[in-house]
């Protein structure tokens, strides 16, 4: 008997800026097929 794990898997997407741009950082939850079913971007001002 094997067990399989159905849980969802995130993507961490990061986009440094130089000072004073917006860095930003992209949380996406992935189904098992691989579909993106929801996603949040975080932005910041560099400094």
């Amino acid at each position: 008997m094997s067990t399989r794990l159905l849980l969802p898997a995130l993507r961490v997407d990061v986009t440094p800026a130089p000072k004073g741009r917006l860095a930003t950082l992209t949380v996406r939850g992935i189904a098992e097929t691989g579909d993106q079913v929801d996603h949040f971007t975080v932005a910041r001002r560099a400094k």
